[in-house]
């Protein structure tokens, strides 16, 4: 019987050494070790106690061999799982392509001036009224350029020369021309009448100039009459 227990117990080494050695699954070793629990609770009369016990003891730790086998396992199979979703792009060393990106800066629309906005109107061809400091052919080509017409504006000191422009691109010849100056109190201060004769017919520039020193501080208003038909009139002041 002694014999019989021995032999009994030398398979469940055996088995106990093939499970910690040569088991290549954790089914595999579980497997084994509930045998080595199963031999341990079923040999009683083959098996002394202290076979037994030790028996049952390698069967516990065949399971929890094959627990640890399913975990590194579990672990290992993530591992690879992880690295065969990433991406190849992501393996690998980013290259981050930088586009040259060209700003303009704009700059900030100016509103125009009262000068620039009367010039450009001069320049279209049309039919203003205005006050600046003088008109002169610089160039001498019988015309006036709006690069011609200096300091236009609506408030002027006594020290400086004012001249009234009227701009009229209607044909004008054989006309009677009347420009009048009239101080804020309606009163006119100063008449002047004059045939126009041998004007271009594409327009002409009519001024009337002021001596600013005759001139009171005050706004005044400057009409300008065809034949009297009224054409337009502009509006000015005169400071200290």
């Amino acid at each position: 019987m002694k014999n019989i227990g021995n032999l009994l117990f030398g398979a469940l080494a055996g088995a106990t050494a093939l499970a910690f050695n040569g088991c290549e699954t954790p089914e595999q070793t579980r497997a084994l070790g509930v045998l080595m629990q199963l031999g341990a609770a079923n040999s009683r009369n083959n098996l002394t106690y202290d076979q037994r016990v030790g028996a049952s003891i390698i069967g516990n730790a065949l399971e929890n061999q094959a627990q640890s086998q399913v975990m590194v396992q579990a672990a290992q199979e993530g591992r690879d799982q992880i690295v065969i979703n990433v991406p190849q792009q992501q393996l690998q060393q980013p290259q981050i392509q930088m586009q040259q990106q060209s700003y303009v800066q704009q700059e900030p629309v100016r509103p125009q001036t009262y000068e620039e906005q009367i010039k450009q109107l001069y320049n279209q061809g049309r039919n203003i009224f205005f006050v600046c400091n003088y008109v002169r052919d610089f160039d001498r080509d019988d015309g006036i350029g709006a690069d011609e017409i200096i300091g236009v504006k609506r408030s002027f000191n006594k020290s400086e020369r004012i001249t009234a422009v009227g701009v009229n691109y209607e044909d004008m010849n054989g006309k009677m021309l009347k420009e009048e100056l009239i101080d804020g109190n309606g009163n006119t201060i100063k008449m002047q009448r004059y045939l126009l004769e041998n004007v271009d017919p594409k327009g002409r520039v009519l001024y009337m100039v002021f001596d600013p020193q005759e001139l009171q501080r005050g706004n005044y208003t400057v009409t300008f009459y065809e034949d009297d038909k009224y054409l337009g009139k502009t509006d000015f002041e005169v400071t200290e």
